[in-house]
């Protein structure tokens, strides 16, 4: 027979499991405007002066800079 301990830990654990799970079905407090976005491909950006791609360091891998 479990312990109210034990018992008392379970219902804490579904109670975090349904909360997480009402999280999932939220929508996202921010969403990002449509309009006045900026957008260029890669061949439109390459040979631009500042502009580097595929950048390996020791701590990350950057895409674009």
């Amino acid at each position: 027979m479990p312990t109210i301990t034990e018992c008392a830990n379970r219902l804490i654990k579904l109670l975090d499991y349904i909360e997480q799970f009402e999280k999932l079905k939220r929508k996202p407090a921010y969403t990002v405007p449509t309009d006045g976005i900026f957008v260029a491909y890669q061949e439109e950006l390459k040979g631009l002066p500042g502009v580097e791609f595929n950048i390996q360091s020791s701590a990350d891998d950057i895409w674009l800079r």
